[in-house]
């Protein structure tokens, strides 16, 4: 498949502050790819990097953004506006960050339409139920003519999906959609966006610290500890047969149907700002040796797209952590 995006050697933060750090991986057309790590491990703020969006006070200190062969660091601030909403949508966390509480739902579908294209009204509002009909939102009349705060919450985040596709862009970056709903609506959301892929062949870039869920919706899975990708793969490879410690030690937090307790990570999370030498997760592994306090940038590739960080595959074998199969 055709590339859509590419993040070459990204490092970002704010201020002087370095957050995220050498990121490197490339997202094709109809792709899906799981960012998963822990809260405060930079997933965020890469994601408010590649949407380039203003006032988050996250600055780029080195890399490039490349999206279609455009290096979104390099373009003006007309030309962002142009692909921001027309081929590169966002969904929030929580939907009240998309949709205004005082206004009915379709005077935001409508303005969003007219601010990327000439289109009178009636036409918007027949395109605008088209697209909610093509997600299987039923009652599309009901739903625009309602305020926020009369539909679920649920509701309200499919509806903010809705409105990042109303212009049908390419990609879609959707930070942790699915974290404020209760685990029935969480499924119903990660379906709609199977569906874009399914029916718009929309590539998605989805931030998460839920497995389950990434699981579920995931081609490719990247794992970030203290802004840094450490594991990157195919979904089966990540889930199945985990290399990375810290991967391992996520798959061993997750509660396991036989009734085993999950195992908790030991320690605290890298702070950023810190002083620190060698492997960033060298505080809470327990197969660390010399070698890992020295040796930096380190990528070892274990099968085709399947890398790691860390410089003792053997070891990481027979690390102990057990992994999870997706179903």
């Amino acid at each position: 498949m055709e590339s859509l995006l590419q993040i070459k050697d990204l490092t970002v933060g704010y201020g002087n502050i370095e957050i995220v750090k050498d990121i490197n991986f490339t997202l094709k057309r109809g792709e899906i790819l799981g960012i998963v790590g822990e809260s405060g491990c930079g997933k965020s703020t890469l994601l408010k990097a590649i949407m380039q969006l203003s006032g988050t006070g996250v600055v780029t200190k080195k890399g490039s953004i490349l999206f279609e062969g455009t290096d979104m660091l390099s373009i003006s601030k007309e030309e962002l506006r142009r692909i921001r909403g027309n081929r590169l949508g966002v969904v929030f966390q929580n939907p009240g960050g998309s949709l205004n509480p005082l206004r009915k739902i379709k005077h935001q579908f409508i303005e969003t339409m007219q601010s990327h294209r000439k289109i009178n009204k009636k036409e918007a509002y027949k395109s605008i139920l088209n697209i909610l009909s093509r997600l299987d939102l039923e009652d599309g009349e009901r739903i625009l003519n309602s305020f926020p705060f009369e539909l679920s919450g649920g509701m309200n985040q499919r509806v903010a999906i809705a409105l990042a596709m109303i212009m049908e862009p390419e990609l879609i970056l959707a930070d942790e959609p699915t974290s404020a709903l209760d685990v029935t609506v969480q499924v119903q959301v990660v379906e709609e966006l199977l569906k874009l892929r399914e029916r718009f062949f929309t590539s998605i870039i989805m931030i998460t610290h839920n497995m389950g869920v990434v699981a579920k919706i995931a081609d490719k899975i990247g794992v970030m500890y203290a802004g840094e990708m450490v594991e990157y793969g195919e979904k089966n490879q990540i889930l199945e047969t985990p290399i990375h410690p810290y991967t391992k030690a996520l798959l061993a937090a997750i509660p396991k149907i036989d009734g085993k307790m999950p195992q908790g990570l030991p320690g605290r999370p890298f702070v950023f700002g810190e002083s620190h030498k060698g492997c960033r997760f060298l505080s809470r592994c327990n197969c660390f040796s010399k070698e890992c306090q020295e040796k930096t940038n380190h990528v070892s590739f274990v099968e085709k797209e399947h890398w790691s960080t860390c410089i003792k595959l053997d070891g990481v074998k027979s690390y102990g952590y057990s992994s999870i199969r997706s179903s």
